[in-house]
């Protein structure tokens, strides 16, 4: 037991491995910090990407949506130009 406890007691007084561990420490944060900017800058690209095709998708369904609209309503007024050019034919009569 005494000597696990002599060894880890060299490990940590160590200058120059305590100097190599912390450059370690310091590269591995900053390669996690500098991954994790890229991977949030990558998924900001990639949801603007998609967020302005779900848009575009949105307003070609709305122009459908309205063009359907003015076909009922021109197919109505031009029904009710049908009867009332009847209505006026019959009255003539």
């Amino acid at each position: 037991m005494n000597d696990d406890y002599d060894s880890i007691e060299r490990f940590f007084n160590n200058p120059i491995k305590n100097i190599i561990m912390l450059f370690i420490s310091i590269v591995i944060c900053l390669g996690l910090l500098i991954g994790s900017i890229w991977g949030i800058s990558a998924g900001v690209r990639v949801y603007s990407v998609w967020s302005s095709g779900k848009a575009g998708e949105a307003q070609l369904a709305q122009a459908n949506y309205n063009r359907q609209i003015a076909v009922k309503e021109a197919d109505a007024k031009k029904a009710a130009a049908v009867e009332l050019a009847e209505a006026g034919r019959l009255l003539k009569k």
